[in-house]
């Protein structure tokens, strides 16, 4: 094993952190529900009724995950990504950007591994990035990494 085949980042620490994160907006619920009533009455449930057990359910599936993350020992060494993965990645969206990189991730991805047409495939790519663009360049003000091409189209 050499040094880039290492592990960055185990497949468990991947999935206890997203059970993690899954968890914590099930709870966002439950407490967004608890400013409500969460009962019956006479006209029926409550206005947090529903939202509290639908949190319940998310952080009882994301307990779930979690568990499945301990108990499969495996998990530990199987890489989610590599220092050479994690690398390449880094590399890529230095000189091209950040949506330009998704883009064409996802272009390739879905063509040659998934085997869509080319249509569906750059239709979801530069949807998927435009989408991105506009949620966080303008709805959440916070600028993501731009190459060249980003640049060319006056997006800097």
């Amino acid at each position: 094993m050499t040094l880039d085949d290492r592990l960055l980042v185990s497949r468990r620490t991947l999935e206890l952190a997203t059970a993690l994160v899954i968890f914590a907006m099930g709870a966002a619920v439950v407490a967004g529900a608890l400013e409500y009533k969460i009962g019956w009455d006479d006209g029926g449930p409550q206005p947090g009724y529903f939202p509290f057990y639908v949190g319940l359910v998310i952080m009882g599936g994301a307990l779930g995950a979690a568990a499945q993350a301990i108990v499969r020992t495996d998990w530990c060494t199987t890489a989610s990504i590599t220092r050479e993965q994690a690398a390449r990645v880094g590399t890529l969206c230095s000189l091209v950007g950040i949506y330009l990189a998704m883009a064409l991730y996802l272009l390739f991805t879905m063509r040659l591994q998934g085997g869509y047409s080319w249509v569906r495939s750059v239709a979801v790519a530069l949807g998927t990035a435009i989408a991105f663009f506009v949620m966080f360049e303008f709805l959440f003000g916070q600028p993501l990494l731009k190459g060249p091409v980003e640049g060319w189209l006056g997006f800097q």
